[in-house]
């Protein structure tokens, strides 16, 4: 899938300009309950806001030059490549989104190292990958990432059904 510059530049500045207001105003100020934003700088110093403000101008000009350099070009504005239309592609596409889901919403019940196997093993199935080969690898990457993460990232990750294991 192609998307013209100035499809990828109208979402860049509507993400500078919320980013913009995000940091100088904050999200209350629509209700009317006043500032909510970052917190305020002392005169003559620069406060948590400015790096966030100065992105948000780079990404705001940056987006107005991908706006014009889009609207001079002549291409269409969404093109789709071979593999969007392509079934079994597109299966494996879904396939990853709802693992993400599925890993989102039962995560904090069963727990990552089982629900990783789990999706990992159903993700290789749908690949093709042999049943041995499938179940040795969601294990062995499952129990690497969380080790990686628990041990030396010091990332919680949740254990779920495996409560009572937790090193």
């Amino acid at each position: 899938m192609k998307l013209n510059n100035a499809v990828i530049g109208v979402v860049l500045l509507v993400f500078s300009i919320t980013l913009m207001i995000h940091v100088s105003l904050g999200w209350d100020w629509l209700a009317g309950t006043g500032f909510t934003g970052f917190p305020r700088a002392v005169p003559g110093r620069p406060g948590p806001a400015l790096f966030p403000f100065c992105l948000g101008i780079l990404f705001a000009i940056s987006s107005l030059l991908l706006i014009a350099q889009g609207l001079r070009e002549a291409t269409p504005w969404l093109e789709l490549s071979a593999w969007f239309t392509s079934r079994p592609s597109l299966l494996n596409a879904v396939a990853i989104i709802a693992a993400v889901i599925a890993y989102q919403a039962a995560s904090d019940a069963l727990g990552f190292l089982p629900l990783a196997v789990l999706l990992l093993f159903g993700l290789m199935k749908l690949l093709r990958v042999r049943t041995l080969t499938a179940v040795i690898t969601s294990a062995a990457c499952a129990l690497f990432i969380h080790t990686l993460f628990v041990k030396f990232l010091l990332v919680p990750l949740p254990w779920g059904v495996l409560e009572p294991l937790a090193w």
